[in-house]
């Protein structure tokens, strides 16, 4: 596997772990499971557990050993090019993960209407976060950051 990390080896270990049944229907969705966590990096897999508690002072103790991580990265017009950089970064990682089928765009809504809100530059819905799917979270039980029932 192309690890970088022991954590990462670990995950790793944990899936093929849970796959050593015989029915070829477990083994099939250990591989696919396994091909998910090849196609996301050790920062999105931080921003995938992120997402399973969402709540503001939700898990301080996760939040506070990734903070590097997590902090949020705004950018302005007027802000350094440095914190555009790492605003798009992490909008790339939360689309990265939404893409594969672990998190879900939650849009922006007019109060009125209860309609979507468009973005008048790119005339697409406007994002106002992310949820984790049932797949994101079945990832996160698969590599052992949730418990059975979370």
């Amino acid at each position: 596997a192309r690890s970088l990390s022991d954590g990462r080896r670990e995950y790793i270990a944990s899936v093929i772990a849970g796959s050593l049944s015989p029915s070829d229907i477990e083994y099939q969705d250990s591989r696919h499971l396994l091909r998910l966590l090849g196609e996301v990096s050790d920062i999105e897999v931080i921003w995938l557990r992120f997402h399973m508690v969402p709540t503001l002072g939700g898990d301080e103790d996760f939040r506070n050993r990734h903070s590097a991580v997590l902090a949020p990265a705004v950018s302005t017009m007027g802000s350094p090019q440095k914190e555009h950089d790492r605003a798009a970064l992490q909008h790339g990682y939360k689309q990265h993960l939404a893409q594969l089928g672990l998190l879900q765009p939650r849009y922006h809504t007019q109060r009125h209407t209860q309609q979507p809100e468009y973005d008048s530059r790119t005339g697409a819905a406007k994002i106002a976060g992310y949820e984790l799917t049932s797949l994101g979270r079945l990832l996160l039980r698969e590599i052992g950051l949730a418990d059975e029932q979370e």
